[in-house]
């Protein structure tokens, strides 16, 4: 995967799924929502979340010193930051994309949302 921005932040994060489903990372909300999924479905749930809280820390440049308990996004629907840590301005100045890689890997796109209507992509074919 490939992800540029001239001018603005951008933010991107891809994982492969592993035993990892430490949800500490996790807003209460979050973690009410996990605690109420059946076990085959957690995994999926957990590194949804965390891609997305990853994207943002990366857009804003932080990286992850910054507390991603306070990245809250959607749990069900599209994705969406429902709350970001204060400094970094309300969640609606920010676009999240999940990025569809198939079962086993997630993926998240964070843009400010001034650029959401220039997102692009593109599949490349290698040779």
């Amino acid at each position: 995967m490939v992800a540029v921005g001239l001018h603005d932040r951008i933010g991107v994060d891809i994982e492969e799924w592993n035993e990892r489903t430490d949800c500490g990372c996790f807003a209460e909300v979050e973690r009410c929502f996990w605690n109420g999924l059946p076990e085959d479905r957690k995994d999926a749930f957990f590194y949804r979340l965390w891609t997305r809280k990853e994207s943002f820390v990366k857009a804003v440049g932080i990286g992850i010193g910054l507390d991603v308990s306070r990245v809250v996004s959607s749990s069900v629907g599209a994705g969406r930051f429902l709350s970001v840590p204060e400094g970094f301005g309300p969640a609606g100045n920010w676009v999240l994309v999940d990025l569809d890689f198939g079962r086993g890997i997630s993926a998240a796109l964070t843009v400010p949302a001034k650029c959401h209507d220039r997102i692009e992509r593109r599949r490349l074919e290698l040779k």
